[in-house]
């Protein structure tokens, strides 16, 4: 047990979270290849897609069309109505000037053309932009909290499987211990000096410990599993022990520093204003419904009974429009009451958040500073519990002691030795748990792509 208790009983003058490359190591491939995480950042690209769709509202419009139409029935016929006209003419000059086949029925067979689309002014874009924009930021800052919870839970999962293993080791030396005093008593019992309730209560000794030592396995393997998955890695893949010094696992930070921190760093604060902000934008997009509307059209194309490119065939055509909705019946004003209403609820909960982080940081730090306190207390317990067993040992072995005795000052050292493990990866989480609430390392955040 000496070899791991150096380390978590250093408070060192670094910072919280300063984790050396090891543990580094460890997190950042499960915040690489993570399966929750990589969904959290698919939609991340999505909410950077819809910013980019906002944005290129702004720019121009290409669109082709083409009809193509078979007459039937009662058609529009210019034709029969202004050749009598033209003859009643011609007749009147006396001469054929004006002729008297045109054939020219509505709609024409055809028509294609080219249609470019300019806005000129839609305020309802740049609020809708806005809109997208915060709703980016929300995705971003949720990617971040999802992060943080990420390695956290990584760091904790991997220190409830580092304290598996040492229980684990625990009782494999405690069952050498006991396999030594079963055959003692049992040469004993051969020799007339004991009697078979002591081989008795010496194999019931072996066998309790063997039941935890199974047990122990069990955790141990599920723990394994469970840092696999976090990983995103077989299940059943081996996992490394890393030694106690690549923990790195401080507490060196005062309470008020760490909500100091919190206030600045948590992503779910940045998470709550941009949300705020979207609201906001939101708002303006449904006043924009109040707002006229001017755009810009160029259409160009072809249009006849017959498909041919000619000079008296092609048209061209300039347009300006103006739009102005002037009655909605209170719709937007229903809108921006809505719009209004969320921006007040998120205000709320933003105040409510803050009271959270600062209640949830403190929490974790007197978890951790009362943990790291009780290692020294722990510590104590074992060496005091070495001792009497070195000395009850003793004095059994030279027939001084009795069964009982001895098997009571192992069991005192077993727990001793226990709390002192389990006391010490406590401590380890409780760290590991004030980093992330007090967001004291700022880790890397994979394949989020530039930021708009």
């Amino acid at each position: 047990m000496h070899h791991i208790i150096p380390a978590a009983l250093l408070l060192a003058a670094a910072p919280l979270a300063a984790q050396t490359a090891s543990l580094d190591s460890l997190v950042t491939e499960g915040l690489r290849a993570n399966l929750g995480l990589s969904q959290e950042r698919l939609a991340l690209r999505r909410a950077r897609a819809e910013v980019a769709a906002a944005d290129a509202l702004r720019l121009p419009g290409l669109d082709f069309q083409a009809r193509y139409t078979e007459r039937s029935g009662a058609t529009t016929d210019i034709g029969k109505l202004i050749n009598p006209a033209l003859g009643a003419l011609n007749q009147l000059l006396g001469t054929p000037a004006f002729p008297t086949d045109v054939q020219l029925a509505l709609p024409l067979k055809q028509e294609t053309g080219f249609r470019i689309t300019q806005p000129l002014f839609q305020p309802a874009i740049g609020a809708g932009r806005s809109a997208a924009r915060a709703m980016y930021d929300v995705q971003d800052a949720s990617v971040g909290a999802s992060t943080r919870r990420l390695a956290a839970d990584i760091q904790i999962a991997y220190l409830d499987y580092l304290k598996a293993n040492r229980v684990a080791e625990l009782y494999d030396s405690t069952r050498v211990l006991l396999d030594e005093s079963v055959r003692v008593n049992e040469v004993l019992l051969k020799n007339g000096t004991a009697t078979p309730d002591q081989v008795l209560r010496a194999r019931a000794e072996r066998e309790a410990v063997a039941q935890q030592q199974a047990d122990a396995g069990r955790i141990v393997s599920a723990l394994r599993r469970r840092v696999n998955v976090l990983l995103d890695r077989p299940v059943e893949s081996a996992l490394g022990i890393l030694p106690d010094s690549a923990l790195g696992l401080r507490l060196t930070i005062t309470a008020d520093s760490a909500v100091r921190l919190a206030a600045g760093r948590r992503e779910e604060l940045s998470q709550v204003d941009a949300a705020i902000r979207a609201g906001r934008a939101q708002g303006r997009a449904a006043g924009a419904a109040r707002l006229p509307t001017l755009s810009a059209a160029v259409d160009y194309g072809i249009q006849g009974d017959r498909y041919r490119v000619s000079a008296d065939r092609d048209y061209l055509l300039a347009s300006v429009v103006l739009q102005w909705n002037l009655f909605s019946g209170g719709r937007t004003q229903a809108r921006q009451r809505q719009a209004s209403l969320d921006v007040d609820r998120l205000t709320v909960r933003a105040a409510e958040v803050r009271s959270q982080i600062e209640m949830e940081v403190r929490t974790a730090y007197d978890a951790a500073s009362v943990a790291g306190r009780s290692i020294s207390t722990a510590q104590a317990r074992v060496d005091a519990a070495r001792r009497t067993f070195q000395l009850v040992a003793r004095r059994y072995g030279e027939g001084a002691a009795t069964l009982i005795e001895y098997l009571d000052a192992r069991t005192t050292r077993t727990n001793a030795d226990l709390n002192l493990i389990l006391t010490t990866y406590e401590f380890l989480q409780r760290c590991a748990d004030l980093d992330r609430a007090a967001a004291v390392r700022t880790w890397p955040q994979f394949d989020q792509g530039a930021r708009q």
